[in-house]
């Protein structure tokens, strides 16, 4: 029933209208960390989807892996990297689903789809180059694994408005005619820990 659950919600938020996104940045993204501004339209205000020509425009402005209050990760997450190495939105950096997740073994069986914890999550996220001021932006081949990326970052405590999903992933910035990288962008390591969120939003788990 949990999974149900969990994959009805995965759909619902890929349901959601597009949110246009003008001046990225979770804390950041306007003039300076004290005034940050993130614009978004009003007629989708609640909507956590992207539009592949307002990612466009943020690669474009070199805001993806710039550092600052209003740096950019684009996340590609799947589990295998192929679809990701023949070629992916540029500046993106590949999210191996299985990071997000851990093994516990408790009496006659083990469970594999855990959700990750907060040491594991505190070295992925540093590796990515997240830290507070940054805004993600999920991405991949397919719904499931960037979606259950959302909720997991949503569990540890990201808010909603430092999180989006590129609405109709990969296949819809290359229907626009975009172009595709293969190279792995460099990105420094940050010191983010997921302590530093403030809490978990634990009612988007079961128990």
């Amino acid at each position: 029933k949990n999974r149900k659950k969990w994959y009805a919600s995965s759909l619902a938020l890929m349901a959601m209208g597009t949110l246009a996104l003008v001046s990225a940045g979770c804390s950041g993204g306007g003039d300076s960390y004290d005034t940050p501004t993130v614009v978004e339209a009003s007629a989708a205000a609640t909507s956590r989807l992207l539009s592949v020509e307002d990612l466009k425009a943020i690669v474009d402005a070199g805001k993806v892996n710039g550092g600052g209050y209003d740096n950019v990760v684009i996340l590609h997450v799947n589990s295998s990297a192929t679809a990701y190495n023949a070629g992916h939105i540029p500046g993106a950096q590949f999210l191996a689903s299985g990071l997000i997740y851990q093994t516990r073994v408790e009496g006659p069986s083990s469970m594999t789809s855990m959700v990750a914890n907060g040491p594991q999550m505190d070295i992925l996220l540093q590796s990515l180059g997240i830290d507070e001021n940054t805004t993600i932006v999920l991405t991949g081949a397919s719904t499931m694994y960037p979606a259950r990326a959302y909720f997991t970052l949503r569990y540890w405590g990201f808010a909603k408005n430092c999180i989006y999903m590129l609405d109709g992933l990969d296949t819809a910035w290359t229907e626009a005619n975009y172009d595709l990288e293969t190279e792995s962008p460099t990105v420094a390591p940050s010191t983010f820990s997921v302590k530093d969120n403030g809490g978990l939003n634990d009612d988007l788990r079961a128990s």
